[in-house]
Parts: C-alpha cells; sequence; structure tokens
C-alpha cells in the first residue's frame, strides 16, 4: 500500500493465459445483453458467428469517433420513440444515484430525468422529447444495464 502511494509501485499486473498451441488462433464465446456469440481472433480478423470483421485490438480505451456507426451487439440508443411513448434506456451500465422526476411530470427536450453512476462518474439521463412521465421503470439505487429502460415519456 505505501510502495503504491509514494508511487514506486509497479502497475499494469495482467493475468498470464496460456497461448493456444500451433495455429496461433484463440477462440472465445462472448455474451452481450445475454446473447451469446462465438468469436475466433485470427491476427487482425475476427470471425463473430461466422461473418469475418477487422479488428485492431489496443490497450485501454478510446473515445468513440463521430459519425461511426455502433458496432455489433452495443447498447441501443438511448431513447426509442414508440406510437404511444418515448422510451428512454440507459446510455450504459450503472446504478440509479437519484430520479429527478415523478411519474405525471411535464418535461421538456434536456431535462434532466435521472442521475446515473458508472465508474464513480455521474452521469444525466436527458429527456429527448417534449411530454409527461408516463412510468418510471427503476428505482433508486437499482444496478441498470446499457439499454435497460428506465422511463417512458408519453
Amino acid at each position: 500500500g505505501i510502495v503504491y502511494l509514494k508511487g514506486e509501485a509497479t502497475l499494469g499486473v495482467r493475468k498470464k493465459s496460456k497461448k493456444p498451441e500451433g495455429d496461433g488462433k484463440e477462440g472465445y464465446t462472448v455474451t452481450v445483453n445475454n446473447k451469446p456469440y462465438s468469436v475466433l481472433i485470427e491476427g487482425d480478423t475476427a470471425i463473430v458467428n461466422g461473418t469475418r470483421y477487422s479488428i485492431d485490438v489496443r490497450e485501454g480505451m478510446q473515445a468513440p469517433q463521430p459519425g461511426l456507426s455502433r458496432p455489433p451487439g452495443a447498447a441501443a440508443p438511448s431513447a426509442v420513440t414508440t406510437a404511444d411513448a418515448t422510451v428512454v434506456t440507459a446510455p450504459m451500465p450503472g446504478s440509479i444515484v437519484r430520479i429527478v422526476v415523478q411519474e405525471g411530470d411535464p418535461v421538456s427536450s434536456g431535462d434532466t430525468l435521472v442521475v446515473l453512476e458508472a465508474m464513480k462518474m455521474e452521469t444525466d439521463v436527458k429527456s429527448p422529447v417534449d411530454g409527461t412521465v408516463a412510468s418510471i421503470e427503476v428505482s433508486q439505487g437499482d444496478i441498470v444495464t446499457a439499454g435497460q429502460v428506465i422511463l417512458r415519456i408519453g
């Protein structure tokens, strides 16, 4: 602990995994939103359920590039409009810190509806449309997944 606080600790400790012998191919089962995908890595190509994708894997996280479509299996957009209501979904997994509105409250586009905490950062989930809060599907303290319905605006 003291060594870490003094900045003298070794960082980046990684679990050592055994590499497959022979052809250099690595196979995985990746589950996204409870749907399993068979993934085979061959150098700079990933074969996902039989479809080939060119890939580039790097350490760390990179901000998404504007204008690019979301990757297969990525979270759905944070709002979906149906004939009778707009469904507001969680943009990322996290926990509900605060619910700002109540059922029946009028809201305007851009109003904060819910505060979501993910990785010790709070994110405001804002209303995509003008309307009235029809139903709230979560409670304070709930853990949500990306794409999970948070509330509906009528």
